[in-house]
């Protein structure tokens, strides 16, 4: 059986915890579209 690997990401900004900035909406949304895709 194949062990499923685990990306940890790290992200100085983040929506909604910083004021909403290009940076902060990718690290919302890119780690939950990585996972989406598998």
């Amino acid at each position: 059986m194949a062990k499923v690997k685990k990306v940890l990401f790290i992200m100085q900004e983040m929506t909604p915890y910083v004021p909403e900035s290009e940076m902060a909406n990718a690290g919302r949304f890119f780690p939950q579209a990585i996972q989406e895709r598998g």
